[in-house]
């Protein structure tokens, strides 16, 4: 058998999962073959040019370390966006304490809803009367509670608050001539003592609420909201 022939065999039977398992099994290898380092080339992730082996590592710890980088910077903005709701939830919370009646819930719910919360379109609806006749008139009071449940039924129904896309049907029932405008939503369902409510926020953003989102604090406000409004419906404010 000649030399060629033997050289054949042996690359017939090396593979590539040989050449992995044996530098698996022998990290020392380039340690003890320094000059194979710098002599080997393998493709530029980015530019596909022919690069030693230590910058193809140099450049793939530097997008690691760019990844890393990426997730730190996003951790740190969700956590100053939650302190900013959580310092904006307080204050509504306070502000709500303070109103004396239903009407000056109203107007504080929509004056920082739009200020701290980014809200374009504001919507509240009570599935009751209130003990002040003077007030059933109003528009948070639903005239056809029938028409809210039959397009929120199953969101009421549920109890938590939710973000997205709505029809342009229930945009318009919400939302009025500003349900056009409106590209994305939160919706809140709000409790009472044997009614509901709901408070929809919307927004002519339509990356504002999606579907992804947490919904913690919009739970939150919602019970803020309920508790704020069930205290004025039995009385004459």
């Amino acid at each position: 058998m000649s030399i060629q022939q033997k050289k054949g065999n042996v690359e017939d039977k090396l593979n590539e999962k040989d050449v992995e398992d044996f530098l698996r099994q022998n990290p020392e290898f380039f340690i003890d073959h320094p000059g194979l380092v710098s002599e080997l080339k393998v493709p530029h992730p980015n530019t596909g040019s022919a690069v030693s082996l230590i910058e193809h590592q140099v450049e793939l710890l530097r997008q690691q370390n760019n990844k890393l980088q990426k997730r730190l910077d996003d951790l740190v903005q969700i956590a100053r966006e939650n302190d900013r709701l959580s310092k904006n939830m307080h204050r509504l919370t306070v502000e709500l304490m303070d109103c004396r009646n239903l009407i000056d819930v109203f107007s504080q719910l929509d004056g920082s809803l739009r200020k701290d919360f980014s809200a374009d379109a504001i919507c509240i609806r009570i599935l009751a009367q209130p003990k002040n006749s003077k007030l059933a008139e109003r528009k948070e009071f639903a005239a056809n509670s029938a028409e809210l449940a039959k397009h929120f039924g199953r969101q009421l129904k549920d109890g938590k608050a939710i973000c997205g896309k709505a029809k342009v049907e229930q945009k318009k029932i919400l939302f009025a001539d500003q349900g056009d405008k409106v590209a994305s939503l939160a919706f809140i369902p709000l409790s009472f003592e044997n009614s509901a409510g709901l408070l929809a926020i919307g927004s002519f953003d339509e990356k504002r609420f999606h579907s992804g989102m947490g919904t913690l604090f919009l739970n939150q406000l919602g019970l803020v909201v309920s508790k704020s409004i069930a205290r004025f419906l039995k009385s004459d404010a």
